[in-house]
Formats: structure tokens, sequence, C-alpha cells
């Protein structure tokens, strides 16, 4: 689910193509039900990312959260809206 938030956030913000992106840590940190069908969560992250620069593969690594709002729709949890805080959130 993390990497496609972050695919998500690329094709959003027309970062450049990443290689691949390595989740070095990866945990919640807090959790709010709404209501049964509306829940917020916290991660907390560290990942790896290596980007290719004029043919050359550059790595950088950053850290901070992530707040997902999941929604529960036709029997699914959904992703409805996510925040990025930290440096994750500057990933260019």
């Amino acid at each position: 689910g993390y990497i496609g938030i972050m695919q998500s956030y690329g094709i959003v913000y027309k970062l450049p193509p990443c290689e691949s992106y390595v989740v070095d840590q990866l945990s919640v940190s807090d959790s709010i039900a709404y209501t049964p069908s509306c829940v917020s969560t916290r991660l907390e992250c560290k990942l790896t990312r290596t980007v290719n620069v004029d043919g050359t593969p550059v790595t950088t690594s950053a850290e901070g959260s992530i707040t997902v709002l999941q929604v529960f729709y036709q029997n699914q949890w959904r992703v409805w809206s996510f925040f990025l805080e930290g440096d994750i959130a500057n990933l260019t």
C-alpha cells in the first residue's frame, strides 16, 4: 500500500521516475476511528529511493510520516486521502 501511495504521489506531483523504493522502517504511530467505516492512521517511515539522473543512479534517504484517511466503501477499504510530513514530503 505504501509503495502505491508513493507512486500516486509521484504521478500527481510529477516527480522523476524512480528505479526503486526500499522501506527501511514502517510503523503505526497513531490511529483514530472516526466511524466504523472511516479511519485515519499515521505511519512513521524511513525509505531509500533510487532515481536515475542523466543515466546515473542516485540514492537518497528520507524519513517522515504519512497520515492516511481510509474509508470502507463497497466492501473494500480505500485510501481517501493522504498527507506527507518530513523529508519524504520534499522528495524531488
